[in-house]
């Protein structure tokens, strides 16, 4: 779309057109008012967002900066937009409600002042693809801003790189196969992962990388919790819950013997070791693949594989051999 700007007709990428469905602030107009956010056409490493109101004088729209009292009601939607985590209650409960676009198209638009705000670029590609822009319809606009900066689930280059880079998975954990890895190790049944079938493996890594793909902006401390959380039920679930424990062989430890405080500090460090072996990778390939613009599901799972299995390689080769004698040593003394 294309505006007027000190005289001059400029380029740009409109980021939402909408209006809130709230005339607490419109008393001399019936009408709701409609707003836009959009941004300059570059591609610069910082981008600046408009924030405007969309005001129709004699066919021609004017983009105005909002009242102070709109504005009060506008910031915390667009923080929203912003913020790590989106929460949908914030455009519900404003009553947000896109407009679509062709609405403005063959019109004369002239930019008179709006308010800016400066993003960095990776919060810019955020909001391409956040899908509550668009609320109710969910879907995702600017398609042709998504592509040209790799974020478009069909990228032609991603098909060759992912086949790539599962060759090398491939390569990787035949190494591993032939490995001797009936060692002590930290994990639950690292071992015996380790020497499962090839599909087996695979499948299991495939569900980690969704769950991964699908929580790119949980932080370090929720997959620790989780982690936490999941690691406890499992082993006091072992120790409390089942009839007879001996029965599982797969821990490096007599799970009957220990107290439920070293059962604790067992989970914790569990789940430190496997936190670091699940968050790590998932950070390092969601960089790889935005700095490639590759960024789509397929190459994101192929990254997430090989990455995971080579830190977990590293993780459990340091823990055998630096680590676990002193954590033995204070699960002894407890």
């Amino acid at each position: 779309m294309k505006i007027i700007r000190n005289g001059v007709e400029e380029e740009i990428v409109v980021i939402t057109y909408f209006t809130l469905n709230k005339t607490s602030f419109l008393s001399r107009n019936a009408e709701s008012a409609k707003y836009i956010i959009y941004t300059d056409k570059l591609d610069t490493d910082k981008k600046t967002l408009y924030l405007s109101k969309v005001f129709n004088i004699d066919d021609t729209i004017n983009l105005i900066l909002p009242e102070e009292k709109e504005l009060n009601v506008l910031k915390p939607i667009i923080s929203n937009f912003l913020a790590e985590e989106s929460n949908i209650s914030v455009v519900i409960k404003n009553k947000y409600e896109y407009i679509n676009v062709q609405e403005l198209e063959n019109k004369k638009i002239i930019e008179v002042n709006g308010q800016k705000i400066q993003i960095t670029k990776e919060k810019y590609l955020k909001l391409l693809a956040n899908k509550y822009l668009t609320y109710p319809d969910m879907k995702l606009i600017n398609m042709d801003e998504i592509t040209k900066e790799g974020l478009d689930k069909y990228n032609k280059i991603a098909r060759p790189i992912s086949l790539t880079i599962l060759l090398l998975y491939s390569l990787l954990m035949v190494m591993l196969d032939t490995k001797d890895t009936s060692v002590n190790i930290f994990s639950l049944g690292i071992v015996e992962f380790l020497q499962t079938s090839y599909l087996s493996k695979f499948m299991l890594l495939i569900i980690l990388s969704i769950i991964s793909y699908n929580n790119e902006d949980k932080k370090i401390y929720f997959s620790f919790i989780i982690c936490l959380l999941l690691t406890m039920a499992g082993l006091f679930g072992i120790k409390y819950v089942l009839p007879d424990p001996s029965i599982i062989t797969i821990l490096p430890f007599d799970i009957t013997k220990i107290t439920a405080l070293a059962l604790l500090i067992i989970s914790v460090i569990y789940s430190v070791l496997i936190t670091i072996m699940y968050f790590v990778p998932k950070k390092l390939s969601f960089i790889i693949i935005s700095k490639l613009k590759i960024r789509n599901y397929l190459t994101y799972c192929m990254m997430y594989l090989t990455l995971f299995v080579s830190l977990g390689f590293i993780i459990t080769t340091v823990y055998t051999d630096y680590l676990q004698v002193y954590i033995d040593k204070i699960i002894t003394a407890i």
